[in-house]
């Protein structure tokens, strides 16, 4: 169960009236929204009364001053700090003020600064503190603008870091040369397990260069790469991947101007996998531009394939609206 005080509730809650002590007591996450510093000062004396929760999700705070007090105060409590920061505007400066939380804060466990128009010099010095970080496991830096400098940035400095399982790089304008950094990450990391890299400009090279490091890479789980390019080079070395990977299990493909020959090269792979338990070969839109065209000939291929397949048990085709 989780209890979400926004920023009208939590007003109501000063800090010598608990009468919602018991029913906050049986709470796993305690959710503010908005919060004041005077809010985040009653939700450090309720963290001190013991009431239980172990988890705390802070969305949209006003300051990184603000937020910096509150985890000064609660830097030796047991709980774990679920960060949002989307669509907050956050700037060159206010990123740099971040990375000096994260050097030694140990309550972080996931971060949201999606939505923020960060570029390759913001990522910089919050990739720096992040190296030495061993509490963050989930990283969502969606909707911003690292392109291939600020990829390469990041990833040299979470070559060092073995916690982050969790990284969404969505629409980052990375094009295939920030595919071949994540590529080469890839081949050397062995923490992360969900990796999202939707509507990038992918296409077949940067598809080779993944599909290449994902035979070598044997932790990543689900691969959600929609809304790019496979085209038959890429499709030919995911093809390869399928018939050897024994982690991947979740694989998103859609909107990725598919059709029946690469199905065929897919195929191939699909048919010898013992692991893949999702595949997502559907549109994002009604629109023609883009979508997943298997044709006459791929859908029959691809229904051969499945009769080897043993472990498949959700295939997406269907269209899923804009």
């Amino acid at each position: 169960m989780a209890l979400l005080l926004s920023h009208c509730m939590l007003s109501a809650l000063e800090p010598h009236a608990y009468t919602c002590a018991d029913f906050v007591a049986n709470l796993d996450t305690f959710k503010v929204s908005w919060p004041s510093l005077e809010r985040l000062e009653v939700l450090y004396q309720l963290i001190l009364d013991g009431l239980g929760f172990n988890s705390i999700t802070i969305a949209n705070v006003s300051s990184i001053e603000i937020l910096s007090k509150f985890l000064g105060w609660i830097k030796d409590c047991d709980v774990n700090i679920r960060l949002s920061l989307k669509g907050n505007k956050l700037n060159n400066s206010s990123i740099e003020a971040l990375a000096t939380i994260f050097v030694d804060n140990k309550n972080i466990t996931q971060l949201d600064i999606s939505m923020n128009e960060i570029n390759h010099n913001g990522i910089k010095t919050l990739a720096q503190s992040l190296k030495e970080n061993e509490t963050l496991t989930a990283l969502d830096l969606s909707f911003n603008s690292l392109e291939e400098g600020g990829m390469r940035a990041l990833m040299e400095k979470l070559n060092g870091n073995m916690k982050i399982s969790s990284l969404n790089l969505w629409k980052n304008n990375l094009t295939n040369n920030g595919a071949n950094v994540i590529a080469e990450w890839l081949k050397q990391s062995s923490g992360i397990t969900i990796l999202t890299l939707n509507d990038n400009g992918i296409t077949g090279g940067g598809f080779k260069a993944i599909g290449r490091a994902l035979e070598v890479n044997n932790t990543l789980t689900t691969l959600n790469i929609g809304k790019n390019k496979l085209q038959s080079k890429g499709a030919k070395a995911f093809g390869a991947m399928l018939g050897g990977n024994r982690t991947l299990s979740i694989l998103d493909l859609r909107h990725n101007e598919i059709n029946g020959d690469d199905i065929k090269l897919l195929s191939t792979g699909l048919a010898m996998n013992k692991k893949l338990s999702l595949l997502d070969l559907s549109k994002f839109s009604m629109r023609p531009q883009g979508h997943n065209n298997l044709e006459d000939e791929g859908a029959r291929v691809l229904c051969k394939s499945l009769k080897h397949n043993t472990a498949l048990t959700t295939l997406i085709l269907s269209i899923v609206p804009s």
